[in-house]
């Protein structure tokens, strides 16, 4: 009895580590295969509902870069997102978040390591629901 107990043990600890691997790599996946896409398609990506928004946009260092804006509705808040990343010369982004509730796009030569002028650049936009 002592012995199928301590193989029954064996068998759901080894199965427990399987699910736990698959579940770390498919989160690896997900970031790895993120969407890279063209800012002028963001509205079409986005999955926000409609209502007042805030847009915040932030630096590569974490920091805002302005402050958070509301907007009436969701697709205003989107195109300030886009003019904004356009003034910034950012053609393409990575999108990170994407709910009814919030859209994160982050762009997609982010470099925030290195400090200096890379730093005080932005870094990612950020549209939630007001």
């Amino acid at each position: 009895m002592d012995e199928l107990a301590i193989i029954l043990f064996s068998l759901s600890g080894l199965f427990a580590i399987g699910y736990f691997s698959l579940i770390i790599s498919r989160d690896r996946e997900t970031v790895r295969n993120a969407d890279v896409i063209h800012i002028e398609d963001l509205w079409d990506h986005s999955l926000l509902s409609d209502g007042e928004a805030i847009v915040s946009v932030f630096r590569q260092s974490g920091n805002e870069y302005t402050d958070a804006l509301l907007f009436p509705d969701a697709y205003s808040a989107v195109s300030h997102a886009v003019s904004v990343l356009k003034r910034s010369g950012i053609q393409s982004v990575l999108l990170i978040h994407n709910t009814s509730a919030s859209l994160q796009v982050r762009r997609s030569d982010f470099d925030g390591g290195a400090g200096g002028y890379n730093s005080k650049r932005i870094g990612w936009v950020q549209v939630e629901k007001a």
